[in-house]
């Protein structure tokens, strides 16, 4: 089963990281989008819980995608983040949900 978060608005930086997010009924075999490079699981008897992330290199809208094992009920998240330089140098990851423009 083709799992797909929807399209963010579009990032604001070249280097924004993209984290996606996606569960799955059962105990099933999850595999990384096509652009993801890494994808880590949990696993139970009644869900799989997976994340995905990439480090993007142009602007633009921004999915999560995965693909599950086994048809059944899903949902599918992705969040980008990006660095913002403080006065101090201190640099901070800041977090848009998808939602809020």
């Amino acid at each position: 089963t083709a799992l797909n978060s929807g399209a963010t608005a579009a990032t604001t930086q070249a280097d924004e990281l993209i984290v996606g997010v996606g569960v799955a009924s059962g105990n099933v075999t999850m595999t990384a989008g096509a652009s993801y490079s890494n994808l880590n699981k949990v696993n139970t008897t009644f869900s799989t819980l997976a994340f995905e992330t990439k480090v993007v290199s142009a602007t633009g809208a921004q999915t999560a995608d995965m693909t599950s094992g086994t048809a059944g009920s899903w949902a599918c998240q992705v969040a980008t983040f990006k660095q913002a330089l403080t006065a101090t140098g201190v640099t901070f990851i800041t977090y848009k949900p998808p939602w809020r423009n």
